[in-house]
């Protein structure tokens, strides 16, 4: 019974607390560490090993119904996604830049391919796959898949060894372990942090450690990774709060104007920040200070790091601006594909035809918003409705 609870705890805190965050993808992670630290030890039989995965595949069922419209919003996303790969199916887009071009594909499926209203409404800004193994294979080709194998086979391995010596740190670091590498098959993990990367590295560096039965070495080495972390958790804590207030300062119009160019000069990406918020809040600056140039330079940017349907919008607004009327209907019509079931940017491009006078197109649009499924019921919706059904009334 004993060791019944030493190999159920740490997966059991893995697991409470994917509940508490409502994780599904831990919440799998960590029933598969558990399930793997029961075989290792208590070397069941082939029928209890059929019973087991079963019940895997009964969670993952139960999980996937649980939240319905999460997952088929990742079953959409991996149908557009698909396109890129099958594009690029041997060398890949290049590391890093899914994120950078899934949008533009989604643009072009809702503006040239029949979908469903259901997908209409599923879809959002979305930059990852929820899956980070799919990721390497658009990103890096299906030569990833090689040494990706040999990753899986030296990890598991690694694993089983450090659980039969029955020691504890051993079963805290494998359930960590199998959690991510569990997990990443239908979240987004090393993707969107450095940390899934470092714990990944923590947990496999201990367990061989704990293999070799260098304990005082595998101490250490978690005391400097640890102080690792916490160095750059601080580092990226004081960027964010730094951001956080230049968006307020921005926003709130009150200001100095070389005050901020200034700050802005300062938070240059590095390894700990992010360019994206700093794009966007540049972008807000020049845009508010009527200098088109240099917005039309910070969102061109931002698109390139990481595009958002309002990015595709507010460019279509300098473009305007810049009186380059044909770029402006394109980034409008970009907008408002990118994620459809937005009003905000549809009717932006109403607004922009009526300007125009182009009329039959104001009227098309206008009509089309009229009849958009509403996603989330809101005063602002009710209000851009409202508007555009009195201006339809008198074209």
């Amino acid at each position: 019974m004993q060791t019944f609870i030493r190999l159920s705890i740490f997966p059991l805190v893995i697991f409470l607390l994917a509940l508490q965050d409502q994780n599904r993808s831990f919440v799998l992670g960590a029933l598969c560490a558990w399930v793997l630290l029961m075989a290792v030890i208590y070397k069941p039989t082939r029928k209890i090993k059929v019973i087991a995965m079963f019940g895997i595949f009964v969670a993952l069922a139960v999980l996937f119904w649980l939240k319905l419209d999460s997952s088929l919003g990742r079953l959409l996303i991996y149908k557009i996604s698909f396109s890129i790969f099958q594009d690029h199916w041997l060398t890949g887009i290049g590391y890093g830049n899914l994120g950078k071009t899934y949008l533009n594909e989604q643009a072009a499926y809702f503006a040239y391919q029949p979908y469903t209203e259901k997908e209409l409404l599923l879809a959002d800004n979305t930059h990852y796959v929820f899956n980070e193994y799919y990721r390497l294979l658009i990103e890096l080709g299906v030569g990833i898949l090689i040494p990706l194998v040999i990753l899986f086979v030296v990890l598991i391995r690694l694993t089983i060894q450090a659980i039969s010596t029955r020691q504890s740190f051993a079963y805290l670091f494998a359930s960590v372990l199998i959690s991510i590498l569990v997990a990443s098959l239908f979240s987004n993990t090393f993707s969107k942090s450095f940390y899934w990367y470092l714990w990944v590295l923590q947990s496999a560096i201990s367990l061989w450690l704990i293999k070799l039965n260098k304990n005082k070495a595998c101490l250490y080495g978690n005391i400097l990774l640890t102080l690792l972390t916490i160095f750059a958790a601080v580092s990226i804590y004081k960027t964010k709060q730094e951001l956080t207030n230049l968006k307020y300062e921005v926003r709130s119009g009150e200001y100095e104007v070389l005050e901020i160019v200034q700050r802005f000069e300062k938070l240059k990406p590095s390894w700990y920040t992010d360019p994206v918020p700093i794009l966007q809040i540049q972008s807000e600056f020049y845009m508010q200070q009527e200098e088109w140039d240099k917005a039309k330079q910070s969102v061109e940017s931002l698109i390139h790091q990481k595009p958002f349907h309002l990015s595709y919008a507010q460019l279509g607004q300098i473009y305007e601006k810049l009186n380059n009327k044909k770029l402006a209907e394109y980034y409008y019509l970009k907008a408002v594909y990118a994620v459809p079931n937005r009003f905000l940017t549809r009717v932006r491009l109403f607004d922009f035809y009526l300007k125009e006078r182009k009329y039959d197109k104001a009227k098309e649009r206008g009509e089309e918003i009229m009849k958009l499924p509403i996603k989330v019921p809101s005063n602002l919706v009710e209000d851009i409705r409202n508007k555009v059904q009195y201006k339809l009334n008198e074209l």
